[in-house]
């Protein structure tokens, strides 16, 4: 069976507003997708325009596509996943953050959202990160995100964080390594 979209442009039943916006780009597929929301609304559009926007580097205009299609389609978190992409790409980190805490607190049990935040956190030394590290290490006792929140305050977890774990060679690992050899005994004498 074969799913054909509603949504026309010029009256040919095979040529979507979708089909149409997908050959194009920025700008130019926003104008088709637009024009599909006007006719017949989806989150697929939706979705698109605030994408295309993205790709034309129009960060405002995508934050509130975004925005609007995350009120008309509340469960799907893509739109959330959008606007964040925007605030980061645009340089507003400050939105960027208020934006992960405010998903943080929608989305409780969402591993990925609670791991970008401790990374926005990382090196703030902020409070709010000890019970979302919390959690996470509650789900999975492994997670290196977590680890190192949490090593930001705590000793025991600074030392199992992977980030601090030794990367250069000590003094006592460096030099010749000698090892034992039965034969180079024998010859030295060493053995009777």
């Amino acid at each position: 069976m074969l799913l054909i979209s509603c949504s026309t442009t010029d009256g040919s039943p095979d040529e979507s507003y979708l089909d149409r916006g997908y050959r194009l780009s920025g700008e130019d597929a926003a104008s088709v997708y637009l024009e599909g929301i006007e006719n017949d609304p989806s989150a697929e559009l939706y979705y698109n325009l605030a994408y295309s926007y993205l790709e034309s580097r129009d960060y405002d205009k995508a934050i509130e596509c975004a925005r609007t299609a995350s009120e008309l389609y509340p469960d799907m978190i893509r739109f959330d996943y959008l606007i964040l992409y925007a605030y980061r790409e645009s340089g507003m980190m400050y939105s960027y953050e208020k934006e992960l805490e405010r998903l943080a607190g929608k989305y409780p049990a969402n591993n990925t959202i609670a791991e970008m935040l401790l990374s926005c956190y990382k090196g703030a030394r902020r409070v709010e990160a000890i019970p979302i590290a919390r959690r996470l290490l509650s789900r999975s006792p492994s997670n290196q995100t977590a680890i190192a929140a949490l090593g930001e305050f705590y000793d025991f977890y600074r030392a199992i964080s992977q980030e601090n774990a030794q990367t250069e060679a000590q003094p006592w690992d460096t030099g010749v390594k000698e090892i034992y050899n039965l034969t180079n005994t024998i010859n030295d004498r060493l053995l009777t």
